[in-house]
């Protein structure tokens, strides 16, 4: 998880909460040194299993209703970044089913050649996904490439969209074999992804003006189905 500013001021405002940065740290069970460079930033980021297990839970209940709404999806249990919080708890009745696809049947779509709406309907799926979300035509899950985590996720994909700076999206490189999901920024032309689930991977960064063709597609996630091994 990158530390924007807006990040580092929830930080401190949550820590002044627990106390100091050493019960904040106590709390989560990390080093104080490590939270006084999350402060400062000499940490640029905080890792993204530590962040899911350890750090968003600590700061979600003194989080505003836009704030939980922002950091949403950085949660492997079912939220959403675009429709307001939802709770992992919700019921059955509520949970909507959508197609489910592998990365590999997703590094078969090119929108050169046709929609994600004839994509999904032409494509066997490989099963099916609840969510709280609202599925549509345009919708789709996808089973993340995530094997590192304790749990299987699944993605709710909204096809027909383009996520915005900081959001999660997912993610197909022009010309090679690989779909990722990650964290899209974007400022002026420069745009780079973090990808979310590979440890200490590099970011990925292109100029839009100058590499207008470097992604196939990218599309935002909605929300997290997650699923115990």
């Amino acid at each position: 998880m990158n530390i924007t500013p807006e990040l580092r001021a929830v930080f401190k405002r949550v820590i002044s909460e627990y106390g100091n940065a050493s019960q904040f740290a106590k709390s989560i069970g990390v080093a104080h040194s490590t939270v006084l460079f999350w402060l400062s930033g000499k940490s640029p980021n905080v890792s993204g299993k530590l962040w899911l297990e350890k750090v968003r839970p600590a700061l979600l209940p003194f989080l505003s209703r836009d704030e939980r709404q922002r950091f949403a999806p950085e949660l492997p249990s079912s939220t959403s970044s675009r429709a307001s919080s939802l709770s992992a708890s919700s019921s059955a009745s509520s949970r909507k089913p959508a197609p489910l696809f592998s990365v590999g049947q997703l590094l078969e779509f090119d929108p050169v050649f046709e929609s994600i709406e004839n994509f999904i309907r032409r494509t066997p799926r490989i099963g099916s996904c609840p969510f709280t979300v609202p599925t549509t035509p345009v919708r789709f899950a996808l089973k993340c490439p995530a094997p590192a985590l304790p749990f299987e996720l699944n993605a709710l994909i909204d096809g027909s969209a383009r996520p915005h700076p900081g959001e999660i999206a997912v993610a197909a490189i022009q010309n090679t074999e690989r779909i990722l999901i990650a964290t899209f920024y974007r400022a002026g032309d420069e745009a780079e992804l973090l990808p979310f689930f590979e440890k200490n991977a590099d970011k990925i960064r292109w100029n839009t003006r100058s590499s207008p063709n470097y992604l196939r597609w990218i599309f935002p996630v909605l929300e997290f189905d997650r699923i115990l091994k």
